[in-house]
């Protein structure tokens, strides 16, 4: 989601007129200026011009957001109209099943994109970057340190560094 001149936060397209995004972008956002913000939808790099704008209809926030601890940071962006599914540059991601328990697992990896730095203090990627990266355990000890929550949060990354994600990314 962006605001002309700047972008603001990544988000996930999960059907033709919701984007699952973090509910700390959106936490002060009166609806009353809805209009200043839009989704940018099918851009790979960040002046794409082949992209298209949607105004917002309205945004959902996790009604247990908490913005010290970023537990339930989730948020839902409704679009003015459907995002056409037949555009080739367009995709968007399946939730897990209802009721899904331990989710997700070990066996699992998690895919992040965004066009965040590239490294730590770094300027924004111009193309949009993904990487591939494994569940971690909340037993692990790395992990337990940064949960709050472990029925809420998870940890996924490389315990020993390498491939990661970075500031502006978004999973």
């Amino acid at each position: 989601m962006t605001s002309p001149g700047s972008a603001s936060c990544g988000g996930t397209l999960i059907n033709r007129y919701y984007i699952l995004t973090a509910a700390h972008c959106f936490a002060s956002v009166q609806a009353s200026h809805f209009d200043r913000y839009f989704a940018v939808v099918g851009a790979q790099y960040r002046n794409d011009t082949n992209s298209v704008r949607y105004t917002i209809k309205s945004i959902i926030i996790h009604s247990q957001y908490d913005s010290d601890t970023y537990e339930n940071d989730i948020a839902l962006v409704q679009l003015s109209l459907p995002v056409d599914f037949n555009d080739s540059t367009v995709g968007f991601s399946c939730l897990p099943p209802n009721g899904a328990v331990n989710y997700p697992n070990e066996s699992m990896n998690a895919t992040a994109l965004g066009w965040g730095s590239l490294e730590q203090g770094g300027s924004s990627a111009y193309a949009l970057q993904q990487v591939e990266l494994p569940i971690v355990s909340n037993q692990n000890s790395y992990c337990a340190d940064v949960l709050v929550t472990s029925s809420t949060q998870f940890c996924a990354g490389f315990i020993s560094g390498g491939k990661d994600t970075c500031q502006g990314d978004r999973y």
